[in-house]
Order: C-alpha cells, then structure tokens, then sequence
C-alpha cells in the first residue's frame, strides 16, 4: 500500500467523533515514522508522538505511561506536562 493510503486512514480515524490512541506498528525500516509525520505534518490539532523504539521493560507499563501522560497534557492543556 502506497503511503498516501495510510496518511488517509490515519486521518480518518483521528476525524472519529471518539478519540483513541492511534498505534501505528510493523516492521522496522518500512517508513512508519515518515508516515506519522507526514500525517502530522497537515494535522490541524494538537497530537502527542511517542516512539517505542526504546522501551525497556514492560512495554503494557511503557503504554500505561503513555497514556496517563497523554491525559494529564489533555487535562492541563499543557504539551509540556510530566506525568
């Protein structure tokens, strides 16, 4: 699938009325991260990126953290804010 095919999807799936966490997964060197930010590029809202090409541990943990800090940026309306 061409690229333009998954920018496409991911906008519509960030246009839903409901809200979720968009995982964007697969195999290395494919161009997942090009993909997110060329998306984010034409984004007209507020978005967090957070790349799990590090995590240690518990990757249900690292998620866990993710989320709760996505919530409390949402909260504060603060991009900065530390969870």
């Amino acid at each position: 699938m061409e690229r333009s095919k998954y920018i496409s999807e991911l906008a519509k799936r960030a246009s839903e009325g409901r809200r979720f966490m968009q995982v964007v997964a697969g195999a290395r060197q494919v161009g997942k991260t090009t993909i997110i930010n060329q998306f984010l590029d034409s984004y007209p809202h507020d978005s967090i990126y957070e790349s799990a090409d590090s995590v240690t541990g518990s990757a249900r943990a690292w998620l866990e953290q993710v989320r709760n800090s996505a919530r409390l940026k949402i909260r504060t309306g603060n991009p900065e804010a530390l969870p």
